[in-house]
Parts: structure tokens; sequence; C-alpha cells
């Protein structure tokens, strides 16, 4: 397929729409963040490290009704240690875009949604809670790292101003690599993830969570859609909305995340994609 100057305004245009949602979550995250460095940090830190321990079990719950807007939010919250990763990995598996009003438009059974959810949250949480363990983190609020990082002279210019900057400095980033994922994906179509994943159940499951580590929500979006219209089989969805943490990987490589880092949790990722996939084979068959 040729890109026309119309398709390529459609995606400009598709790609800024589905952006900007995540501009009131970075915004406030980043306001938040100045306002912890500058303020109170005393009396955060206290609300922090009583709420850290849980955090796996909020983070999936509130994520499936905020889109990939709170992995975006966790990916800053992590780089600046306020958060532990459990959470953040939590956050990212439970992330799934549209796939809620995609179900509910398609008229799917009341009963099913809910329990593809409940597996969802249970799969994360637990998840989450289990790399905790190994992981052992407090919170140590290096938010001067992020600041160290976008070169942002926060001091010099205020809270407000600060975290404007950090809002469009990553909404730039965020912009361009979409648009350059969305000119792929309508270069090969979903009808080639709709070939690779509808045939074998297990090396669906596999290609499927490959493809969902694509930080983008074009592929869970498809995903979803190729479910709704019983291309393919339930648990190929969820491997790769498990793997799929929308843009939040962007923003986690571009806040700061070193590259060993951002392997392991791409992996760790892929892993918990693969294992989530087989495990709604079992539970929903």
């Amino acid at each position: 397929m040729s890109f026309s100057f119309a398709v390529l305004s459609h995606l400009g245009i598709h790609t800024f729409m589905d952006s900007i949602k995540l501009i009131p979550y970075l915004f406030l995250t980043y306001l938040i963040l100045e306002y912890i460095e500058h303020n109170a940090q005393s009396r955060i830190r206290k609300i922090i490290c009583r709420v850290n321990p849980y955090g796996p079990l909020y983070g999936a719950i509130l994520t499936p009704v905020s889109g990939c807007g709170l992995a975006a939010t966790v990916s800053n919250l992590y780089i600046t240690k306020l958060i532990s990763y459990g959470t953040l990995i939590s956050v990212y598996l439970a992330t799934a875009d549209e796939m809620l009003p995609m179900l509910i438009v398609a008229n799917i059974n009341g009963g099913m949604i809910c329990a593809i959810l409940l597996f969802q949250m249970i799969f994360a949480i637990g998840i989450g809670l289990i790399i905790d363990q190994f992981f052992k983190t407090t919170p140590t609020f290096k938010i001067h790292t992020l600041c160290h990082h976008d070169k942002c002279l926060c001091h010099h210019h205020g809270i407000l101003k600060s975290a404007i900057f950090h809002t469009v400095r990553i909404m730039i980033f965020i912009l361009l690599i979409s648009f350059i994922l969305n000119c792929i994906f309508e270069l090969t179509g979903e009808q080639m993830i709709a070939d690779l994943t509808k045939h074998n159940t297990f090396w669906g499951i596999l290609l499927s969570a490959c493809l969902g580590l694509i930080p983008n929500c074009a592929v869970p979006v498809t995903l979803t859609r190729l479910y709704v219209e019983s291309v393919i089989p339930l648990s190929v969805m969820m491997a790769g909305l498990f793997s799929n943490a929308g843009v939040g990987l962007l923003v986690f490589y571009k806040s700061g995340a070193d590259i060993k880092l951002l392997f392991k949790t791409v992996l760790l990722l892929l892993i918990c994609g693969i294992c989530g996939g087989l495990l709604a084979d079992i539970v929903f068959n």
C-alpha cells in the first residue's frame, strides 16, 4: 500500500487525537512531581510509604478504566522512585486501552466482560505482588533525576512552567513515534495480525504477546476487534493485552530508564503475556 497525502493526513490526525488524551495524565503527574520536589516532601513521603505496599492492587484496579494514561503516569513515578517495580508491572499488565468500551459496544455478555476484567486484574495484582516480594523497594524520592534527565532547570522556572516543559517534551516524542508506528501498522494492515494469530492457539498466544510489545494502541485495539469478530480466541487477545503497555514503555524510556532496565521490563512483559494467555486458555475453556 502506498501513502497518499490523504492517508498521511488521516494517520496524523488519528495519532494526534489518540495522543492528546495523555496530556491531562502527564501534566498532572509532572505538576505533582514538581510540587513534591519543592514542597512538603516529608508529609507526602509518609503517605506514599504507607500506600506503597498496596500499589499493585490499586494500580491494577484503576488501570482498566483509565486506558493507557495511567501506564504513562506510573512510568514517571517509577523513574522518580515513588512507586515499586511491582506496581509499575501490574499497571502495565492491566493496561488494555479501548478493550472495555469495545466489548460493551459489541454487546458482549456482561458476565463475560466482568470475568475478563476480573481475570486481568487478578493476574496483574498477583504478578505485581510477587515481584515486590523479590524486589522490595522503599520510596526514595529521586525526583531530581527526571529534571536532570530533561534538563528542565526547574529551580529557575517554577513548578507550573517546569510541568509544562516536561509535558511538551514527552508529547513531541510520543507523537513522533506513534505516527511512525501507525504508518507501519497501516502499511502491514490488521489482516497480517489476524493471519498470524488465528490458526494455532499456542503460536497465536506467542505471536500475540510479541506483537503486544509494540508501544502503541493499535495492536490491542486490533486484537480486541478480532476477538469480538470471533477471528481469534480470548486467550490470544489476552496475551497481547497483557504484554502491551500502550505508550507506557515510550514514556519509560524517554524519562530516563536505562537500556538494561528497559530490556528487563520488555522481557518480563513478554513472559507475562505468554503465561497470561496460556492461563486464559485454561480458565475460559
